[in-house]
């Protein structure tokens, strides 16, 4: 008995031949997945092994085969037969043959053609091979691709949901041109890849059968001497087009920016911000008209602090977005236009925060609120009013604009923007009033009882209520600078019952408050900036 008869044959055997229509295909190394070169192709050039689990790998599967395949094949006349047109399925399936990387996944009618695929070596490498099997009459897992203009179309047969309860295309080509003699001699067909994986699902699997390193060699020589299959026979020519779109062959330059937007966005998502500004710069070299690319590049470079390079890009992104509302100025408040505009101004705002351009920060903010849709206001109220008290901390005239910044956090607390009630605290604190301070740091805690900065100034609060009591302090708001930092602190002084020319009373105590809690951050990412840090309580009576 032969190695084919004892080790595969009989495996076959166990298949119901009466009610199955089988495919076959076979696979040199049994670790690999069930996937198409296309898909084998892309994770070898994104480097990326876990690509095809990602929401943007449908959009990058139907550039690649749009932009490497099927346009540069239709440019060469690779499609043309008897004057016509290839349909897009019928040219992939035409490169497939001559070894193009495509969503095709080879199967065959013939058990031994596959084996002869499964015996393949590897150079030199030492691997089992595997055939896999699945039954084509099983109509609740396979659908059959018919010859209908619109089912041979790229978008049609690449469009599929995903999920083990939708079909799966697959296609029996016609037998046109030079690729006549291998699809005869392969009995091929094919199964369409599924752009979001598994490609094959395992449970459309009837059967797979192992093939041993060992038998491999032998298996070989018996399809050749009793069968007549052979290289030569499967075969029988090549073009040096689909050959250089191989599964081995470096990917050539895909001049497509689509590619690479999709390609950034993946890498920005992993928290690769490197290698997506890398991404977003070829998709702009390509297209610089686009304002989108320089606002997600803008995201990856504030995410690595690259304040000014994201300032820069967002204000590319700003201007160009600008000529189009200017354009369309009756557009509704929520339109896309609108939306975009308004997100970026928010983010620029946060950027010119981190680089202490106080007074473009709030422009931004301020212009952003009239764009943006009431449900998205809040938190460009609460950076609004933190960057407003930093400012104007720091110009000494923080007790001239105290009303309108409670108003910024009132607004922000209609919305439920967390710390908003702590940090509106800290500005009455700021402003002598300590009392409304107080109380606004224990609506904090009854909304957000994880806030435990809330919990260490209400405690200093009390305490300051208590000294004061029935009084009339005198309270004066200045910065100061403590020995071993850089940075100025607010300092407030409260003064109670002190008569002396100097200011001095017979005791004094200060105390640490907790500062304002940071920005929201970004639209699209990147972590908010902190206000300013810890300011201090001076009594003295």
């Amino acid at each position: 008995m032969t190695v084919i008869e004892d080790k595969y044959l009989s495996e076959i055997a166990t298949l119901d031949s009466r009610s199955g229509r089988y495919a076959f295909r076979g696979q040199a190394d049994s670790s690999w997945k069930l996937h198409s070169a296309a898909t084998r192709r892309l994770i070898q050039h994104l480097e990326d092994d876990d690509i095809e689990n990602s929401n943007v790998f449908g959009h990058l599967y139907l550039v690649y085969h749009r932009i490497a395949l099927l346009g540069p094949a239709r440019t060469y006349g690779f499609d043309i037969h008897d004057g016509h047109s290839d349909s897009d399925l019928q040219l992939l399936t035409k490169l497939q043959h001559y070894g193009a990387a495509t969503g095709l996944i080879d199967f065959t009618w013939d058990s031994l053609v596959a084996l002869w695929f499964a015996t393949s070596s590897l150079d030199g490498k030492k691997c089992s091979g595997r055939v896999f099997v699945v039954d084509l009459n099983d109509t609740v897992q396979f659908q059959k691709i018919s010859n209908e203009p619109e089912q041979q179309e790229l978008s049609h047969f690449f469009s599929q949901p995903t999920g083990s309860t939708s079909r799966q295309f697959y296609w029996e080509p016609m037998l046109r041109d030079d690729s006549r003699n291998r699809i005869l001699r392969q009995q091929s067909l094919f199964l369409i890849g599924r752009p979001l994986g598994p490609e094959v699902p395992t449970e459309r699997v009837v059967l797979n059968i192992e093939i041993a390193e060992s038998d491999k060699e032998k298996i070989r020589k018996e399809l050749e001497y009793m069968f007549g299959i052979s290289e030569q026979s499967l075969f029988p020519d090549v073009y040096g087009f689909s050959a250089a779109n191989s599964v081995i062959s470096p990917m050539r330059h895909l001049n497509d920016p689509d590619f690479f937007l999709y390609q950034g966005n993946h890498l920005y998502q992993r928290n690769e911000y490197d290698k997506a500004i890398i991404a977003y710069d070829e998709c702009i070299l390509l297209d610089s008209s686009q304002p989108k690319t320089y606002y997600l590049r803008g995201n990856a470079k504030a995410e690595i602090k690259d304040f000014l390079g994201a300032k820069n890009d967002y204000d590319v992104a700003i201007e160009k977005k600008r000529e189009k509302i200017v354009f369309e100025a009756n557009t509704a408040a929520n339109s896309p236009t609108k939306q975009f505009f308004s997100m970026a101004l928010v983010n620029r705002g946060n950027v010119n925060a981190a680089i202490h351009e106080y007074e473009y920060s709030i422009k931004d903010y301020s212009e952003a609120l009239g764009y943006l849709s009431p449900e998205l206001q809040g938190p460009v109220y609460y950076n609004l009013a933190n960057i407003r008290t930093k400012l104007n901390l720091s110009d000494g005239t923080l007790n001239d604009y105290v009303d309108s910044i409670l108003d910024n956090y009132n607004y922000a607390i209609l919305s439920n923007v967390q710390h908003a009630r702590f940090n509106k605290g800290n500005l009455l604190a700021l402003a002598g009033r300590f009392e409304d301070s107080l109380n606004c740091y224990l609506d904090e805690i009854e909304k957000f009882s994880e806030n435990t900065y809330a919990n260490k100034n209400i405690a200093i609060m009390r305490d300051i209520l208590e000294q004061i009591g029935n009084s009339e302090p005198v309270i004066k708001l200045e910065n100061f600078k403590k020995e071993d930092t850089k940075t100025l602190s607010p300092l407030i002084t409260v003064l109670i019952d002190v008569v002396e020319p100097s200011g001095l009373g017979k005791s004094e105590k200060t105390f640490t408050c907790t500062g304002n809690a940071g920005n929201c951050g970004n639209f699209g990412g990147h972590e908010g900036f902190k206000a300013y840090g810890p300011f201090f309580i001076k009594i003295v009576c």
